[in-house]
C-alpha cells in the first residue's frame, strides 16, 4: 500500500492511496476476477467508524472530493481537498480504505451489481473494446485479461 500527497498550486492537496491489486494479481483464473473492482465499490458503504453518510458530510464540510479506479495492476483511491485541511483529508481517506465494513450482505449484493451493470457497460463502449483487445493481443497472462 502507498500513499502519496501532491500539492496542487498552494490551496489544494490530493492525496491517493494505491493498493496492489487487480486482474494482474487477482490470480491465473477468472473464478476471482473482478474481487478488485468489488473491494474499490466497498469503501463506499462506509467504515466501522462512520457510516457512509458521515463520511460524505465530513468530506463535504472540507471540500473534499473522492474517486476511486481499479486498474489492471492496482486500485487506487483519491481523496482532493483545500490544502489546509490535508490532515483531516488523509485521516478521512485513511479510514476509508483501511477500515472498511464488509458486514452487510445487502451492501455487497448491491455493490457487486453496480460493478456488473460497470462491466456491461464497457462491453457496449468502442473504446473499453479496442483497449482490452490491444491488452489481449499484446499481453499474455493477467494483464491481458478484463479487471472486471
Amino acid at each position: 500500500m502507498r500513499f502519496s500527497f501532491t500539492e496542487c498550486g498552494s490551496r489544494k492537496v490530493s492525496i491517493r492511496v494505491t493498493l496492489p491489486a487487480g486482474s494482474e494479481v487477482e490470480g491465473k483464473y477468472h473464478y476471482t476476477a473482478g474481487m478488485a473492482h468489488l473491494a474499490e465499490h466497498m469503501v463506499a458503504i462506509g467504515s466501522r467508524n462512520a457510516t457512509a453518510e458521515e463520511t460524505a458530510k465530513a468530506r463535504a464540510r472540507i471540500g473534499a472530493d473522492w474517486n476511486a479506479a481499479t486498474c489492471h495492476d492496482r486500485v487506487m483511491y483519491y481523496l482532493s481537498a483545500p490544502a489546509d485541511q490535508a490532515v483531516l483529508a488523509a485521516k478521512i481517506l485513511a479510514d476509508m480504505v483501511l477500515d472498511r465494513k464488509f458486514t452487510d450482505a445487502k451492501d455487497l449484493e448491491r455493490e457487486k451489481a453496480v460493478v456488473l451493470s460497470e462491466k456491461q457497460e464497457s462491453l457496449e463502449n468502442l473504446e473499453d473494446i479496442s483497449n482490452e483487445a490491444l491488452d489481449s493481443f499484446l499481453c499474455d497472462g493477467p494483464i491481458g485479461r478484463a479487471h472486471v
